[in-house]
This record gives structure tokens, C-alpha cells and sequence, in this order.
């Protein structure tokens, strides 16, 4: 996502004239717009709530937010990763979209769908060479060509439809290291199985991931590691932000996943990039939970029957299965930078149960 600037700066642009800025503590005096990272969240609201046995809640930390520096120096000039034409396939990838961003796209992407240029999220066919097996591969952004077992590709011109029967014939390993292979642009798959095909034969050439860091300084930064900061309100490590909001009834005996990604997990990731992982690195925080109700009232065993009118009534044992890394019981939290703000909504919280 996005770019980084001086392994200081994670910005994202829209256009010539708009650039977010991600920070751990936004400034609305930035020349540039400053927000924090995106945070995940569900809110469940209903004056009769049940998450019964058998349900899930999943705000578990996880998943990986990452971006690139490219520097110009000794290993290169010229980020190969930013012309046009370009493109990156990873072989385990087999989904038949891409997963592409504004800043992913070019405007001919944008304003021409119907154009016979490559886009990203196309589809191509590739007779395959060495240990890139034969098949079809979805078409990603440039930068996925940073990622571990994935390719740049970029076609190098048209071989006319009699290369059909020569497709191996002219794959060929380059003096720099690179393939050209022999391939053609393919329709989604239909429900019975087929593709439209392109009669046109063209080749492709390829770059492994290590070829192409050889080809320039690229620096990955993972969002996890990068953001690290008491007052970044959420990082992809981390659990997310549960509401549950409810007037009479609340019923919690599904199964709640909320907890953060292990520090194992978290560094392992950012390995995995080639990112610099600090001695200091801890795991993902747990998922936060607020539970919201006019009336609320902590018993020791979960109620047998509807609550009284306007109030809501649960059992501690079910708060604690929760594992949450804190519970609001009454309000709602708003977090911005280092900063929470709680809307309360309750007019009282009673705790009456007697587990200790």
C-alpha cells in the first residue's frame, strides 16, 4: 500500500494534487492529509442481540500491510516496478480477480477497459520454463513482484497466431537472467470450465523476485513493525474493535476470536519481506469489546429468561471467555492517536455476580 520516502514518510497517492499521509499522530496542520492506519471493527446493534452457540466473531490480529522504497544509486537507476506495461504474477495465486488500488491502476486502466493493452487483473496463459510450471496467471500490480516466489512480467511482443504450434520453441532464458516465454491473454473461466482465448500468441518476459531486487535498492517496510507505537491506536497485528449495542437482551454464547497475532507471527512476516525486525518487536494487542446497553447488570450465571424492560443482563464468565484485551461496559470508544474518547450511554451498570 502506498510508498515510503526516506524510510520515514508512508504516503499513499490519489493523484498529482493529493497525497495521505499515514501517521501514528495526525496533524490537521500537515501540508499533506494525515490519518492514522485503517482499523477493523464490527458493530452488532439490535435491541434483541444473540450470538448463539455455533456462531463466530473473528476480529482476530493478522494479515499483512506492507510498502517499498525504491532508492536510486550504485545497483540502479530506474524503478522497473513503476513503467508502464508491467505487471507481477505470484504462481500460488489462482483467484481470477486481482487485488488492485488507485494507486495500482493507471489511467488508461481507468478510462479504457476495452483497450487490447494488458491491465491488471487480466488473465494470460503462459507455456511456462523452468520452475514456473505452464497455465494461467492472474495479472497483479508491479510491487507484488517484491513478494516471495513472484515474478515481474511485461509482454515483449507479438508472435502471430502460427506460434501456436512453436509456443516452446521460442522460450529462451535472456542474457540477464530473465525468460521470454511464449503465451496469450485468456477470458475469466466460464462455469463450465472453458476460457475465451486470444488467437494472438505474444511472448512474455519474466524476472524472478530475487532478479528484480538486483535491479535496484528496495526497501520493504511491514505496517505491523513500521508503526509500532503506544500511540498508534491499531496495527495489522492487532485485534480489532468489537461493539455490541442492545436494549433488552444480550445472549453470548458463540465463539469469540479476538486475540492479537503472536510476535513470532508478526516477525516472521516481516522477514519474510526482507524488512528489518527490531529486538523490541512484541505481538499484536487483543481485540477491544464494548458493550452497550441503557441498562446493564453483571450477574454469576448467564439469565434464563428476557431481562427486565430496558435492561440488559450477562453473565461474567461469558465477558471473561472473551478474551478481550479490555471491555467498556456503558459506552462506546473513539480512538484517535494516543487519545480515547468514551460515549457513554448507559444510565447505570450494576455488577452483581460474585465470581472473583
Amino acid at each position: 500500500l502506498g510508498t515510503v520516502a526516506n524510510g520515514r514518510d508512508w504516503t499513499y497517492d490519489f493523484d498529482e494534487r493529493s497525497t495521505l499521509r499515514f501517521s501514528n499522530a495526525p496533524s490537521d496542520a500537515a501540508f499533506t492529509y494525515e490519518r492514522t492506519l485503517p482499523t477493523k471493527s464490527i458493530r452488532l446493534d439490535s435491541p434483541r442481540l444473540a450470538i448463539d452457540a455455533g456462531a463466530t466473531v473473528d476480529l482476530a490480529g493478522g494479515g499483512q500491510l506492507w510498502s517499498r522504497e525504491f532508492v536510486a544509486g550504485p545497483q540502479g537507476l530506474t524503478d522497473r516496478l513503476s513503467q508502464s506495461g508491467v505487471y507481477a504474477i505470484l504462481p500460488a495465486y489462482r483467484a481470477s480477480v486481482a487485488s488492485a488500488d488507485w494507486e495500482a491502476l493507471t489511467a488508461k486502466s481507468v478510462t479504457d477497459p476495452q483497450s487490447r493493452s494488458l491491465h491488471v487483473g487480466d488473465v494470460v496463459w503462459l507455456s511456462g520454463l523452468g520452475d514456473l510450471a505452464s497455465g494461467y496467471y492472474t495479472l497483479l500490480p508491479a510491487r507484488y513482484a517484491l513478494l516471495p516466489g513472484a515474478y515481474s512480467i511485461s509482454q515483449s511482443g507479438t508472435l502471430g497466431s502460427t506460434a501456436r504450434s512453436l509456443s516452446t520453441g521460442v522460450n529462451r532464458v535472456n542474457l540477464d537472467g530473465s525468460v521470454t516465454i511464449a503465451g496469450f491473454r485468456a477470458g475469466l473461466e466460464r462455469l463450465d470450465g472453458t476460457r475465451a482465448i486470444d488467437p494472438q500468441w505474444s511472448g512474455f518476459t519474466l524476472a524472478s523476485r530475487d532478479l528484480v531486487r538486483q535491479s535496484g535498492e528496495f526497501r520493504l517496510y511491514d505496517a505491523s513493525v513500521f508503526f509500532a507505537s503506544p500511540t498508534q491506536p491499531e496495527l495489522p497485528s492487532d485485534g480489532g474493535h468489537l461493539t455490541l449495542a442492545a436494549i433488552t437482551d444480550l445472549t453470548l454464547n458463540g465463539r469469540f476470536n479476538l486475540a492479537g497475532a503472536g510476535t513470532g507471527a508478526v516477525a516472521g512476516q516481516a522477514t519474510s519481506l526482507g524488512a528489518s525486525v527490531p529486538s523490541s518487536l512484541s505481538g499484536g494487542r487483543d481485540s477491544l469489546v464494548d458493550i452497550v446497553a441503557p441498562s446493564i447488570r453483571v450477574v454469576s450465571n448467564p439469565p434464563t429468561h428476557a431481562s427486565a424492560p430496558d435492561m440488559v443482563e450477562i453473565a461474567a464468565d461469558q465477558i471473561t471467555a472473551m478474551k478481550a484485551a479490555s471491555v467498556a461496559m456503558g459506552a462506546e470508544r473513539t480512538q484517535q492517536g494516543g487519545s480515547t474518547t468514551l460515549n457513554v450511554v448507559a444510565e447505570t451498570v450494576t455488577i452483581a455476580n460474585d465470581a472473583q
